[in-house]
């Protein structure tokens, strides 16, 4: 796993290390945003000129500030780093949406690679997560960890019965870390997909999807009070 704490300097580009090894099984690249980050306020300006007319009108929908900060600060790094890892103007890619909503290039930006660029995005509290593989299809999930959630009841609802009595098992202090790290690994392997909570009922999931080299998860090491988790699925 390659996580990059996105660090940027105003009024220069973003640099990160694309690490293509020719290894669909490789990890994907998995990039963190902070919205928290005081420096956000002064990217925002040239990130809103590299968005889409669909993507300003999706912008002002939003009625909250922090709401409208955090879509510009995901999509406009979205649109950033997918322009230098394909050498396009990230102003130019036609970023679309599949029926389950997500996210892809458009065959034109697809062909600059001669394969398809994978990529997928989360957000929950002040963090983005942005995950991007060469071959494979790859979802992301990042969660802020709730002390009021009844995760028991989404255990139950959500998870096979294997996982939810071993939930039950861990001592008590360490049960809701554990779901929420459960919980993103499910979700990122709904993302990569395609299907979304559509395809819960014919998911093959099993707790630890690490160790199977045909739909590999990993989880992801966060600031204290999240978890996350990436995942890839099928072959380009």
């Amino acid at each position: 796993m390659i996580l990059f704490p996105l660090r940027w300097v105003p009024g220069r580009s973003i640099h990160t290390a694309w690490t293509d090894d020719s290894n669909p099984n490789y990890p994907p690249l998995i990039v963190m945003l902070d919205c928290s980050d005081k420096r956000v306020s002064q990217v925002k300006s040239e990130l809103l000129q590299i968005l889409a007319d669909d993507e300003h009108r999706r912008l002002h929908q939003y009625q909250r500030a922090e709401d409208r900060d955090r879509f510009l600060l995901a999509r406009g790094c979205l649109r950033l780093l997918l322009g230098q890892f394909l050498l396009l103007p990230p102003a130019k890619l036609v970023i679309q949406c599949d029926a389950y909503g997500k996210p892809s290039l458009g065959p034109n930006e697809s062909s600059t690679m001669n394969r398809t660029l994978h990529f997928n995005v989360s957000h929950s509290g002040e963090l983005i997560l942005l995950g991007f593989h060469g071959f494979r299809c790859v979802g992301v999930d990042v969660e802020l960890h709730s002390v009021d959630l009844d995760w028991y009841s989404i255990a139950k609802l959500c998870f096979p019965q294997s996982i939810t009595s071993a939930l039950q098992k861990v001592p008590s202090q360490d049960q809701m870390h554990r779901f929420y790290q459960e919980w993103c690994r499910l979700e990122a392997r709904l993302k990569a997909s395609g299907l979304g909570f559509s395809g819960l009922n014919v998911l093959d999931y099993a707790s630890d999807s690490s160790v199977d080299a045909d739909k590999p998860c990993w989880d992801i090491r966060l600031p204290k009070g999240y978890s996350g988790a990436a995942a890839l699925h099928g072959c380009s």
